[in-house]
């Protein structure tokens, strides 16, 4: 297994998603993408492309280059969060009020104490 087929396995498992997910997204078939992951292929350098904007990585992570905490690299909004349940947090923080946002973080911060 190469060192791309554990990083786009790692990458698509942090976003909660399922392989036949990435590969419509991609517009990609799926066992083409579960061939990658497998390492019994590797991903075409124009797809490099397309899944390090997918992800929001470089490519230089994607291919193990580059040791760099791939959240780093991240600029879209939408790719803030590594999973839907963060995503939905976010997106239902970003509908409140200041008010709203105010009593969210201080239930977060609540909920985080007692843990």
């Amino acid at each position: 297994m190469s060192n791309i087929s554990l990083i786009l396995k790692d990458l698509r498992t942090q976003k909660d998603a399922f392989q036949k997910d990435v590969a419509n997204d991609l517009n990609i078939e799926t066992n083409t993408y579960g061939s990658w992951e497998r390492g019994n292929t590797e991903p075409p350098i124009d797809m490099l492309i397309t899944l390090a904007k997918y992800y929001g990585v470089s490519v230089d992570y994607l291919v193990g280059i580059e040791n760099e905490d791939y959240t780093k690299s991240r600029t879209k909004n939408d790719n803030i969060a590594s999973n839907k349940k963060e995503k939905i947090l976010i997106d239902i923080f970003r509908e409140l009020n200041n008010a709203g946002k105010e009593e969210l973080l201080d239930f977060a911060l609540f909920i985080k104490t007692k843990q």
